[in-house]
């Protein structure tokens, strides 16, 4: 067995066009779960916003154009990464910038605490395209393969129990962030070293660490002083980790 693409974009372009409403959250139902309606079916599907407005679908409409080809892009990315897991891999568009259904934080780190776990129990790897975000090929090929290369390796090593693995899988994820300069990184290492044996269930800290002050905040955590993504910046030049 190996990777298995599974576009899943016009599908959700087709919900979207659909009046906002009972119409439109029922038929996104009907297309997620099975036909007993006792479990999910499509799981990439349960992180989009059904009743996402306009900007959705623009975005859905831009990586579906000819100018970018979105699946047929990620399809060719994953065939550039062999590999023996059973996973049926599709992108999805998620809601961060004009709606209430995903706070992009706590997804993303879920994303790097938790992945295993959903892996082996829905069988789907979803890469997450962010409403926040702007259409491009590069946007597309670079979120096909770090998603890859996070799940190949928490499927090898499993879930993180740190911080400081957090950081060893971000590294091997290859997820590209501005460089630190020689000041801000030696801040950022003196900040997180004490820290790197915190348990990832600790998620305030853990959120603080990982993504800056500006995260934090947002979900009523405490800041530790850093700047956005800091922690995933000091993993990806291969610092302290």
């Amino acid at each position: 067995m190996s990777l298995t693409y599974v576009p899943l974009l016009q599908k959700q372009l087709e919900l979207y066009t659909l009046p906002r409403g009972t119409e439109r959250f029922q038929s996104y139902l009907k297309t997620m779960v099975n036909e007993t309606g006792d479990a999910i079916d499509v799981a990439p599907l349960m992180a989009m916003n059904p009743m996402g407005k306009a900007h959705c679908n623009a975005l859905l409409e831009a990586y579906l154009a000819p100018e970018i080809d979105a699946e047929r892009l990620a399809e060719e990315t994953l065939a550039e990464l062999p590999t023996d897991a059973a996973l049926r891999v599709s992108l999805v568009l998620v809601d961060d910038a004009k709606g209430g259904w995903t706070n992009r934080t706590d997804y993303e780190y879920k994303l790097r605490t938790q992945l295993a776990a959903t892996l082996r129990r829905l069988g789907w790897l979803s890469v997450m395209l962010w409403t926040s975000g702007t259409p491009s090929a590069e946007a597309v090929v670079e979120a096909t393969r770090t998603t890859l290369h996070r799940a190949l390796h928490v499927l090898t090593h499993g879930d993180p129990t740190t911080l400081r693995e957090v950081l060893q899988h971000e590294a091997a994820a290859q997820t590209q962030f501005p460089t630190l300069d020689p000041e801000e990184l030696a801040y950022t290492c003196e900040i997180l070293t004490p820290l790197l044996d915190t348990p990832t269930a600790n998620m305030p800290v853990v959120v603080a660490a990982l993504f800056g002050d500006s995260a934090a905040t947002s979900l009523g955590y405490p800041p530790l002083g850093l700047s956005d993504n800091a922690g995933l910046a000091l993993a990806t030049q291969g610092s302290l980790v």
